[in-house]
């Protein structure tokens, strides 16, 4: 028969347990609503009248080049939509988001065509490899969704 000090220690032994299950359980649901708090708050950002307005400038513009898209979209228009998106690629590069689903809520192949003239004119100017997480991400969207 077991003493009493041998069922205290079992006893403590699955407290321990019980809680370290506890802890996991809670810590998934934690990772979740931050995920979930993170895709809130990005979307109150892009649901914006002005993000909107950008962005359907950026989609329906004929320019090629980045004095086109400076005239018809705005130099403010593309460094927000580009900021926005590159925020986006910098919270999966830091795990806290999954890369995959970010390149799913967004046409980043499209993103990167669109953008890429203004990026590339970003990029000399500042001598730095700004906006490359969009780039980075629309080649491994392609190659996903191949």
């Amino acid at each position: 028969m077991a003493t009493s000090m041998e069922v205290l220690e079992a006893a403590a032994y699955m407290s321990f347990v019980l809680l370290a299950v506890f802890a996991i359980f809670e810590l998934r649901i934690m990772a979740r609503d931050r995920k979930t708090e993170l895709m809130m708050r990005m979307n109150e950002f892009v649901c914006t009248k002005e993000f909107k307005e950008f962005e359907t400038d950026l989609w329906t513009t004929d320019a090629q080049d980045v004095e086109g898209l400076r005239k018809d979209v705005s130099n403010v228009g593309l460094a927000t939509i580009a900021e926005y998106f590159e925020g986006l690629v910098w919270l999966s590069d830091m795990k806290l988001m999954e890369e995959k689903f970010i390149a799913s809520i967004y046409d980043y192949p499209g993103l990167w065509e669109r953008m890429k003239p203004f990026a590339l004119s970003e990029r000399s100017r500042l001598n730095s490899n700004i906006y490359y997480g969009i780039e980075k991400l629309a080649g491994k969207s392609k190659l996903w969704h191949s």
